[in-house]
């Protein structure tokens, strides 16, 4: 399956790897790193909770969806969107004032 991702985010023009470094217990970052490729099982994964989320607004079916035993697990969507909407309204404001 990641092979698969890989080649079609690679044809697709979206694949790239990204320089990541280790970091320790602390969170600080190491002098060490490693290359990422961007798009992953994961992404994709990611995406298609987010994606669903926002159009069916059931936590509970995104939680079924993705297969996850507790719902806290789940609501990591609901910030991510909020988070985004946050974002987009302040770009979108910022853009007026400048209009």
């Amino acid at each position: 399956m990641r092979k698969m991702i890989y080649k079609y985010a690679k044809k697709a023009g979206i694949q790239e790897e990204v320089t990541k470094y280790y970091r320790d217990d602390n969170g600080n970052k190491l002098d060490k790193s490693y290359q990422e490729k961007k798009v992953t099982p994961h992404t994709l994964r990611h995406t298609y909770a987010t994606d669903l989320l926002r159009e069916c607004h059931n936590l509970e079916k995104v939680r079924k969806a993705l297969g996850h035993a507790d719902i806290s697990i789940t609501q990591i969507y609901i910030h991510l969107i909020v988070l985004n909407a946050i974002l987009r309204n302040h770009f979108l404001a910022n853009l007026l004032i400048l209009l």
